[in-house]
């Protein structure tokens, strides 16, 4: 839904069906783990569980990113395993975990502008990730025994550094 602030007047989006499993799952995550809205309020990063409506409903084992844009009104699906997506302070990208199989996920950054993709290098099994500047994130990994690694890299030269081991 969109509002608009002057005349109190609702423009429906887009709209998603859920079952009682999704809807069930989706209540015990943390909003950011499902959906993110860029700094200017235009896109908004979804993910949710595609369903085929018809007899004998079909649904997939994992969540779809969607990208909807509230300005064209108009909606993209990103990725067939998608996650955890988070828009840059910018707005010009956004990251997400992916997995090609749905078994280890990574990182890949999508350019809002240009539409490229790029996988995040040293982002294989990573857990979640978060900005630390436009270009500039923050990776976690499990690093075993209930331990987690956090490192911070840097888009543009490729460079990591270890925060917390």
């Amino acid at each position: 839904m969109r509002l608009d602030a002057r005349t109190s007047e609702r423009a429906e989006l887009a709209s998603f069906v859920l079952n009682e499993q999704p809807l069930t799952a989706y209540s015990m995550l943390p909003h950011n783990f499902l959906w993110d809205v860029d700094p200017s309020g235009r896109y908004v990063a979804l993910s949710v569980y595609d369903q085929v409506l018809v007899a004998p409903a079909f649904e997939d084992e994992v969540t779809a990113l969607y990208l909807i844009d509230t300005q064209e009104g108009t909606s993209l699906r990103l990725a067939r395993m998608g996650i955890a997506p988070s828009f840059s302070p910018d707005g010009a990208s956004l990251a997400y975990l992916t997995s090609e199989t749905g078994a280890e996920s990574y990182v890949v950054v999508r350019d809002i502008a240009t539409r490229a993709t790029t996988r995040v290098p040293g982002s294989d099994g990573a857990a979640a990730c978060s900005w630390l500047g436009s270009r500039v994130l923050a990776l976690a990994s499990e690093a075993g025994d209930d331990l987690y690694r956090l490192v911070r890299v840097d888009l543009d030269t490729g460079e990591t550094a270890v925060l917390v081991e």
